[in-house]
């Protein structure tokens, strides 16, 4: 999944993929967006200009794609459905043709040199070429680096001068989803190697074998194809599905060279006098299905009870001695094919109380600890919530729903999902299945022979790993630094999280946890990383390395009486305090070990004082006037 910020350190008026605004930088003067996978929408819901350049399939699909997001609603005691679609963005969202570069004036005098390539990815994938100001800037957004794309691309008469050392990308931004040199993401096979495998299997079965198409994302276009070929057949999808894709027709009307290639293939052409349908039907009668899950086609209920007229077929990226290597959303884009009732969990008042309304409802504790888990795991997301699809019908996540009633869909959900699934989340019951290899992102020996087609000063990781796994051997110097051309700056990305590391270390940023133990998010920004104050992440730290301040930090109460403990440290105590600290976070330095024994002092004797009233006081017309106390 992508973490990229949106900054290009070499264009910083420009933003990709990611429009949240930041404090620190200047509101961009032109936006790029690469697909209409979710975790590159970032931002984009709530984006008022610049104008956002992307291909015409991709500003197609995304004026038609629907969300479903459910806020929790205390004053009233509901989740809240709303709906969400981009369609207001219809005047700010502008289509480029492909291969074609195309002059951008960003302001008076400010130029930029836009190339848009197909990044063999999903419908209506691409990366950009940018050039402007002496600089220039390959980003790949999410890519398939297959060799023939490579070779594609190191003969592209734009990319001539990169390829064949006339000129030097100042900077490659890469999709990094699998770039470890570890066996099973090294080599993959080609898509054609996975789809050849695929047509074997399928031409095994009988005449009247059904099969369900597992196409959880967009990416998957050319295996319907290939499918609707072999068995003859178009390919069903539920009525969503099919105006999603179906709109990318109407690219043809967007001007000279702007229809999407995938137009005539999906939706149909004209030959001579006479249409010909496209590869997709909305009739449930054909053997080739990939409708979303509740769409009420027959399929899909044949499939959950093990029904053996029907095959399941579902992508995996690899194998490795055996094993199949499942996606599980690594990629992105997971569910975004659907559409989707997601819990907003932005909040983090409203999730507290929802841990409180949790704790009184729910008895079982190994389910509690299960919502807990699935909770957390939404707010770490970069979407910052939790599908709902799975435990309920979409007519009843479609109206707004009570508390009580939200926290049984939390059970369920915790449970195993609906039912005739598994606590997995598989469908249960004897099937047929076929799996076969279809990575959508790069193996790592693609991504090494990308970089070594370009041979740029520096890379830059579209998407890294969590801050406590990162060590040398991710670096990009330690990936790739023996295929780029040697520069004074290089490799600005393992500056920083060289520099996040030695932080990490000496604040043991594992703590600053709340009660259901979510993370703080992280920032991946470009520029220098920003940590929150240091003395907030020691007292969450003391809180979570067990000394004992109360809960919530607060000083522990008498519970016979519900008095404050008033007695103070003495200096014996306060140094067997500070002794506890350091010997309990054996990482943190001596003076940070001192502030926090301090402020744990100064807190619980501020806490354990007298308290008197205070009478409110208001000022007017200089005459003061003593008010009645509240």
């Amino acid at each position: 999944m992508s973490t990229f910020s949106g900054h290009v350190a070499e264009f910083p008026d420009i933003r990709i993929d990611n429009f949240r605004p930041h404090p620190h930088q200047p509101p961009p003067l032109a936006c790029f967006l690469s697909h209409v996978h979710s975790d590159h929408l970032t931002g984009l819901e709530s984006l008022k200009s610049p104008f956002v350049y992307c291909s015409a399939a991709t500003r197609a699909i995304l004026l038609r794609l629907e969300r479903r997001t459910h806020r929790i609603n205390f004053a009233q005691g509901i989740l809240e459905a709303r709906r969400q679609t981009y369609a207001r963005l219809r005047r700010i969202l502008k289509p480029l043709p492909l291969d074609t570069p195309v002059d951008l004036e960003l302001a008076p005098g400010r130029h930029v040199r836009v190339t848009l390539f197909d990044a063999n990815h999903c419908v209506g994938a691409v990366g950009f070429l940018i050039e402007g100001g002496g600089k220039s800037v390959l980003y790949t957004g999410d890519v398939r680096a297959e060799q023939h794309w490579v070779d594609g691309l190191a003969h592209h008469k734009v990319l001539v001068p990169y390829t064949h050392g006339l000129k030097v990308l100042d900077n490659l931004y890469l999709d990094t989803t699998f770039a470890a040199a570890s066996a099973p993401l090294r080599r993959f096979a080609s898509k054609a190697e996975g789809v050849a495998e695929l047509l074997r299997k399928v031409a095994s079965y009988s005449r009247e074998t059904v099969f369900y198409f597992r196409a959880w994302t967009f990416g998957y276009e050319d295996v319907w194809l290939a499918l609707s070929l072999a068995l003859g057949c178009p390919v069903h999808l539920d009525a969503y599905r099919y105006r999603l894709y179906t709109s990318v027709a109407n690219t043809r009307h967007m001007g000279p060279g702007l229809e999407a290639k995938e137009a005539s293939v999906l939706c149909g052409h004209q030959v001579s006098n006479d249409f010909r349908a496209g590869i997709l039907t909305r009739d449930e009668s054909v053997r080739l299905h990939s409708c979303e899950k509740r769409s009420g086609c027959w399929v899909l209920a044949a499939l959950a009870t093990g029904d053996p007229r029907v095959v399941d077929i579902t992508p995996i990226v690899s194998r490795h001695e055996g094993t199949d290597i499942h996606e599980f959303g690594a990629g992105g884009g997971k569910g975004d094919l659907d559409q989707n009732h997601e819990l907003d969990l932005a909040d983090p008042t409203a999730v507290s109380r929802l841990d409180e309304l949790l704790k009184q409802s729910v008895d079982d504790a190994d389910v509690l600890d299960g919502i807990r888990e699935m909770l957390r795991e939404g707010r770490e997301s970069e979407r910052m919530n939790l599908m709902l699809d799975e435990a309920e019908t979409e007519e009843a996540l479609d109206a707004d729903i009570k508390l009580e009633e939200a926290v049984k869909i939390l059970r369920r959900l915790a449970a195993g999902g609906r039912l005739g699934q598994d606590g997995k989340g598989h469908i249960s019951g004897k099937r047929k299945s076929i799996t076969f290899p279809y990575s959508r992102h790069s193996s790592f020996e693609e991504l090494r022979a990308l970089v070594q087609a370009f041979k740029p000063r520096d890379v830059y990781p579209c998407t890294v790993p969590p801050l406590d796994e990162w060590d040398k051997d991710m670096s990009m110097q330690a990936l790739f630094g023996d295929l780029c051309t040697p520069g004074e700056d290089r490799f600005a990305w393992d500056e920083v999280m060289r520099e996040r590391k030695a932080r990490h270390v000496e604040l043991q940023a594992d703590a600053g946890e709340d009660e259901l133990g979510f993370e703080s998010q992280r920032s991946n920004d470009h520029e220098a990383v920003e940590v929150a104050d240091e003395d907030e992440h020691l007292w969450g730290a003391m809180t979570l390395h067990g000394i004992q301040v109360g809960q919530k930090g607060l000083p522990t109460l008498d519970e016979e009486h519900g008095q404050v403990d008033s007695e103070t440290e003495s200096e014996a105590d306060a140094g067997e305090a500070h002794s506890a600290i350091t010997a309990q976070m054996p990482g943190l330095s001596e003076d940070a070990a001192r502030r926090l024994n301090n402020r744990k002092r100064a807190y619980e004797a501020a806490a354990s004082g007298a308290w008197d009233t205070i009478p409110l006081k208001c000022v007017k017309r200089k005459l003061i006037e003593g008010e009645e106390e509240l």
